[in-house]
């Protein structure tokens, strides 16, 4: 069997990795920094990897863990997209309410949870293709989306709203 050429693994995944990571990091800079550290792991595990047809979920999972660790890092994960839509208004403390509320939402939860909150909210995937990606099963993804939506439920009742 021939090894598997750097080149011909960048060629057919290099573009996948960037565009998940730019997805994420809403930076190209951070995405391309992003990409070759997944890209280096991805070169190293790649004969390990016993069906290359799970080479794209594996490179999409791995693209994304790194991505959201880069977030956490940076203390970014705290401030999702969502926040941008809140409308901007003279009332600061309805804005700043508003922020606080995603923040419980999101505080408190197991990666799990906020893996499929993201995949189905965010990058409105199948549950299938979720499966794919983390590994959960589609009950598992039920289940985690159900939590995630009692928390918000509870969340209301204790703000009142």
């Amino acid at each position: 069997m021939q090894p598997v050429l750097l080149k011909d693994l960048y060629e057919r995944y290099g573009f996948i990795i960037y565009r998940r990571c730019l997805t994420i990091l809403h930076s190209e800079d951070e995405a391309k920094d992003a990409m070759q550290a997944v890209f280096v792991k991805f070169a190293d595990e790649y004969h390990r990897i016993r069906e290359k047809n799970a080479a794209v979920a594996w490179v999409f999972r791995t693209a994304t863990n790194y991505c959201f660790n880069v977030l956490r890092d940076k203390k970014k994960f705290a401030e999702p997209d969502c926040l941008e839509s809140i409308p901007d208004g003279d009332d600061i403390e309805d804005r700043l309410d508003a922020r606080n509320i995603i923040r419980l939402a999101f505080a408190g939860n197991p990666d799990k949870v906020r893996d499929a909150v993201y995949f189905t909210y965010v990058e409105k995937l199948t549950q299938e293709e979720i499966t794919k990606i983390t590994g959960q099963s589609p009950a598992t993804i039920r289940r985690n989306l159900a939590r995630f939506k009692q928390k918000i439920a509870h969340l209301k009742q204790r703000l009142g709203v």
